[in-house]
């Protein structure tokens, strides 16, 4: 059964990066070279200095958003009736999408309205934004 209401869709091809380098901005701060799985991770931007960057963790994760944050992927916007065996889909949830044909996404924002019909029912619709990464392994 198709849930989908209505969709758009805005590709973006972005430089792709396998790897990342992330330091502080003092002299006695870390720094993180970070590479994709199965890469030699020899893709990188310049370095990026941040003086909030104090611990490993918080390289590692800028390093990880650096990294995801390229190539080619597609901001899709879906529009679907709140369904009970959904429940409500909140941001960072990762949802899969049978359609032509099947991929998963990272929901990045909801919008859910209501409206009252003209026989008194209550619709309600969830906008999804999903962030789709094409040609990653």
């Amino acid at each position: 059964e198709n849930v989908v209401t209505s969709r758009s869709r805005k590709r973006t091809k972005k430089l792709e990066y396998n790897g990342a380098i992330v330091s502080g901005e003092h002299s006695d701060s870390v720094s993180v070279i970070a590479r994709r799985a199965g890469t030699a991770g020899d893709l990188r931007p310049n370095m990026i200095t941040d003086s909030l960057i104090t611990e490993v963790s918080a390289a590692e994760e800028r390093a990880k958003c650096i990294i995801s944050d390229s190539g080619d992927m597609a901001q899709i916007d879906l529009s679907t009736p709140f369904l009970r065996e959904f429940g409500v889909i909140s941001p960072s949830d990762f949802i899969e999408v049978r359609d032509t044909e099947n991929w998963i996404g990272i929901v990045r924002g909801v919008n859910i309205s209501g409206s009252v019909g003209s026989l008194r029912d209550i619709k309600i619709q969830q906008g999804l934004k999903i962030e789709r990464h094409f040609n990653k392994v």
